[in-house]
């Protein structure tokens, strides 16, 4: 779109990105929009949500409306509704607090598998399932905490709905990374799944931490491409030691495609 400015060129390229998503189907993530400046690209982003909230909110689908209030009615409504999925994940609600109420619910409506992990960030992690008319829906809470809860949506949700999908090629690669610097995990009990950025120097993997690695700092996890590996006996490692590290942006060929075993011999193919 070449127009001078103040001409309407945010509302065209706006109006062409919702007409491929919603009339074409584009997938969001392989559509490239480009301005000339920041602050027109923040506007247009700002725009294009709004018309998708504005879409959902006239659609009358009550599924849309996905956040919960911490009100047990509400959640109970919403998961009512979310229970004819194949699978239901949540996000917060799983802790200890008055006003977590994931877990109670799912003990009067459901089975509860577990409630804790021995991982950090992800400690408050549920797993269960919810009953639906003979069904069993299974259910991942993931934390509230937005670093706790992408984690274990990687290491948990994600592999379970690929599997659930038939998908043959679904692990993370796991490589060895030497540690540029002290990683402490000393008094902790569980297994360190650290942010960090994994570099290629010589033929070897080097691993270096994002930065602070609160369950709540967001860009310890935006900047990361892996996850280290460090067990729970491990106190402390010292730059120069060799880690396990879980590549987050390495994908396998077949990753997305439907690899189904092949058939034993005489069965039918």
């Amino acid at each position: 779109v070449s127009a001078g400015a103040g001409s309407g060129k945010t509302r065209v390229l706006v109006e062409r990105f919702c007409r491929l998503v919603r009339e074409e189907k584009a997938d969001p993530g392989e559509i490239l929009t480009v301005t000339f400046t920041e602050k027109a690209a923040k506007e247009m982003k700002g725009r294009i949500v709004s018309r998708f909230r504005k879409w959902v909110a006239d659609s009358g689908d009550e599924r849309f409306e996905q956040v919960a209030r911490d009100v047990e009615a509400d959640l109970r409504q919403k998961v009512r509704l979310a229970v004819d999925a194949d699978m239901l994940i949540t996000s917060a609600g799983v802790s200890r607090g008055d006003l977590d109420l994931i877990k109670p619910l799912l003990e009067r409506t459901g089975t509860i598998h577990f409630g804790r992990i021995m991982m950090k960030p992800g400690k408050p992690l549920a797993f269960g399932c919810f009953q639906k008319g003979g069904r069993r829906v299974p259910h991942i809470g993931l934390p509230g905490n937005p670093v706790s809860s992408m984690v274990t949506f990687e290491l948990f949700a994600r592999p379970a709905m690929m599997k659930m999908m038939g998908k043959a090629d679904w692990q993370r690669p796991m490589v060895k990374a030497v540690a540029e610097e002290r990683i402490v995990n000393r008094g902790d009990p569980r297994r360190l799944y650290a942010r960090c950025i994994v570099r290629e120097r010589d033929g070897r993997y080097y691993a270096s931490l994002t930065g602070p690695q609160g369950s709540g700092m967001l860009t310890s996890m935006v900047h990361a491409n892996a996850l280290t590996v460090i067990p729970p006996e491990v106190d402390e490692i010292q730059p120069g030691e060799e880690i396990d590290v879980i590549m987050l942006d390495w994908s396998h060929g077949e990753e997305w495609g439907t690899v189904y075993p092949a058939p034993e011999e005489g069965e039918p193919g």
